[in-house]
């Protein structure tokens, strides 16, 4: 799956650096410490695996210029919401 999303010029300098990575990594770090020590969390296996996967998104993520017209394009696109069965 493919994924756009805008972030706040001033997160411009931390998503180079890949410090969004970091900051899913220690969440990783905490949630396994967490597991491991039978302490009580409101985080999981299920959010463990979602900061790896996002620690891995953003990790390959580039970014798109502004002026970029096919990104333009898909920004008008409005997907209508699947219904739930």
């Amino acid at each position: 799956m493919r994924l756009f999303i805008d972030i706040p010029e001033e997160y411009e300098g931390d998503f180079k650096t890949n410090r969004f990575s970091d900051c899913f990594n220690r969440a990783i770090g905490e949630i396994n410490y967490n597991m491991e020590h039978n302490e009580v969390s409101l985080l999981g296996n299920y959010e463990r695996e979602t900061f790896v996967m996002l620690c891995e998104a953003f990790r390959d993520a580039e970014v798109i210029p502004e002026d970029c017209d096919r990104i333009l394009m898909l920004k008008d696109i409005v997907v209508p919401a699947q219904k739930k069965e």
